[in-house]
């Protein structure tokens, strides 16, 4: 028995000879992805059909990459954000469905949601933030405790600033004389 594979997959031994009438190989593929194997003999050259479907392996799944969609000038205000997106693969380079990934953020950042699963390889986390400050976001999977990291800057909101406190160094005997002066912080 012939065995033709299209696809990324590889069936041994081939061609199969018989025991009993039954012909067996083992069909493996490293790509993600259906792969169709027809059987054939020399008397019967339309042969038999057949698909098998295989997976990404979730196993060996590492964040391959890790972006932000702002990296600078996201306000501090809780609700301007940047979108994280991570994109996760298996050893052999194909993206994995399903697979959770983990995301954690310095200073006062918060992430949601987090953990996120991954869709087509894809996983994406909302950052926000009520500090101006630099915040570093990792993103690890459960065999991937390394992972990627990305920076985003914030800033503070001059659309929400108000004057939180004023003081003058001095409040009386400043003498009028214009070089004596009081020194006043907002």
């Amino acid at each position: 028995v012939f065995f033709n594979v299209s696809g990324k997959g590889s069936a041994t031994p081939s061609p199969a000879t018989t025991s009993n009438g039954i012909a067996t190989v083992q069909l493996t593929s490293t790509e993600a992805g259906i792969v169709t194997v027809t059987a054939t003999t020399d008397a019967d050259t339309t042969g038999k059909q057949t698909s098998v479907t295989f997976r990404a392996d979730v196993g060996t799944a590492k964040i391959d990459s890790l972006s932000a969609s702002r990296d600078s000038n996201v306000k501090a205000n809780g609700t301007d954000s940047s979108i994280l997106t991570a994109t996760v693969k298996d050893a052999n380079g194909n993206l994995v469905d399903g697979a959770k990934v983990f995301f954690s953020a310095t200073g006062k950042g918060q992430l949601s949601p987090n953990p996120a699963t991954t869709v087509n390889g894809v996983a994406t986390t909302v950052l926000t933030s009520l500090g101006a400050e630099s915040i570093s976001v990792t993103a690890t999977t459960n065999v991937d405790s390394t992972g990627k990291k990305v920076s985003v800057s914030f800033i503070g909101d001059s659309d929400t600033a108000t004057i939180a406190d004023l003081n003058a160094s001095r409040t009386e005997n400043v003498t009028a004389n214009g070089q004596d002066s009081a020194m006043v912080t907002a």
